[in-house]
């Protein structure tokens, strides 16, 4: 829905259903961290998900669970201090 594409960081839960079945019934972390199993299902992760999973298979030791801005960027800038850049 435009909510859990807009702003996830609000919601308590999310339940992805695929063909009638529940795939996944958790927290929004939970469920965005799974990038693989959400494309599988034809669905989207957020923009600050898939820049951090795009940084993780590029070589970088990093947090992939963060959903909001600022706990992306929290989780880049650990990243990059952690490789002394």
């Amino acid at each position: 829905t435009k909510m859990v594409k807009e702003r996830p960081m609000e919601l308590n839960r999310v339940i992805v259903i695929d063909d009638g079945r529940i795939v996944k019934d958790c927290k929004p972390k939970e469920v965005f961290s799974d990038a693989k199993t959400l494309k599988n299902v034809g669905l989207d992760v957020p923009p600050t998900t898939e820049l951090l999973i795009e940084l993780k298979n590029n070589g970088f030791d990093i947090d992939t669970n963060a959903i909001s801005i600022e706990e992306a960027a929290d989780s880049i800038a650990l990243a990059l201090h952690s490789e002394g850049i």
